[in-house]
């Protein structure tokens, strides 16, 4: 006989699937096999190294496609990596950054509106630029550059997505290439740079944040590069507006002149702002019981989950 699942309440079901589709990774991060073969460097990395075939649930119904997707899109963070997978190739390094756009276009634009944070990690200056733009900011030519494909990347994230944070890190891998001036010569003026322009595109974000080394790079800086950042930083992340929950008390078309009608009001006033307190009280009992409920049903699979193994 075959477990109910669906016939769960959706909270208990949401804490099944972050168990399973939530990463315990030391590093908190998830490294998407862009390419379909999981290959750095010669290195076997799994695609979700702690959730072995948790995966499978994405394909076991429509309704639990729905649900898990959410979780496993929404609650991790995906890092992208320019380190390239083999050494000694001809033309621009293949890494996560040349196989970024595919793979958004591959999770489809419902999945893309589902990812809450990416994590980009810069390390080296192929990917700052696009072709000839590194003779004009730099006066040298980068034989492969790279920022197109991340160009792609962003058009098509900018069209619809739910981003909340973009994380931009900046660890050279050449010694004569210090980390300070990768962060300086990906944020360069905007006119100048036609990745900085697309970025820029991606709005609404909750915070942007770029990590130089193992160092997080603050908005007060006067270091090269800082400016542009926190330009970019003041166009991407959403004004947050507080809106004043009025609408349940009574509306003050005039201030009383009289003692009697100022008393009426404030005390109309009170009136309202007793019912409101009722009413939060009462909704605040109803969920603490439904969470006391949630909690017994859990311990109750458990304990069948335990007794079945």
């Amino acid at each position: 006989m075959s477990f109910p699942f669906l016939r769960l309440p959706p909270e208990i079901r949401n804490k099944v699937y972050r168990l399973l589709l939530v990463t315990k990774h030391k590093c908190q991060h998830i490294f998407p096999d862009v390419n379909g073969t999981a290959r750095r460097l010669g290195l076997r990395w799994a695609f979700l190294p702690d959730m072995g075939d948790s995966l499978s649930l994405l394909v076991t119904s429509k309704m639990i496609n729905q649900e898990t997707s959410t979780v496993l899109y929404g609650n991790n963070r995906y890092l992208f990596d320019d380190r390239p997978y083999t050494s000694g190739d001809t033309g621009v390094p293949a890494c996560d950054f040349t196989y970024l756009y595919s793979w958004l276009c591959s999770i489809g634009a419902e999945n893309r509106k589902k990812l809450r944070c990416i994590h980009l990690r810069f390390r080296s200056m192929e990917f700052c630029y696009c072709q000839g733009e590194a003779v004009i900011n730099c006066g040298f030519e980068i034989p492969y550059p790279g920022a197109q494909y991340l160009i792609k990347a962003f058009e098509l994230l900018a069209k619809g997505h739910g981003l909340s944070h973009l994380r931009l890190e900046f660890n050279s891998m050449v010694e004569q290439i210090p980390d300070e001036m990768l962060y300086a010569q990906l944020f360069r003026l905007p006119r100048r740079s036609q990745l900085i322009t697309h970025i820029m595109k991606i709005r609404g974000l909750r915070e942007l944040q770029s990590v130089v080394g193992k160092v997080v790079r603050e908005t007060n800086g006067c270091s090269k590069g800082d400016a542009v950042f926190r330009h970019v930083k003041k166009r991407m992340e959403a004004r947050q507006t507080v809106k004043q929950a009025t609408s349940s008390l009574p509306a003050e078309i005039s201030q009383p002149q009289t003692l009697g009608g100022r008393i009426n009001a404030l005390e109309e006033k009170c009136a309202a702002l007793k019912q409101i307190a009722l009413r939060t009280n009462q909704q605040w009992k109803k969920e603490v019981r439904q969470i006391m409920e949630m909690e017994n049903t859990l311990s109750k699979i458990q304990a069948a989950v335990s007794e079945y193994l």
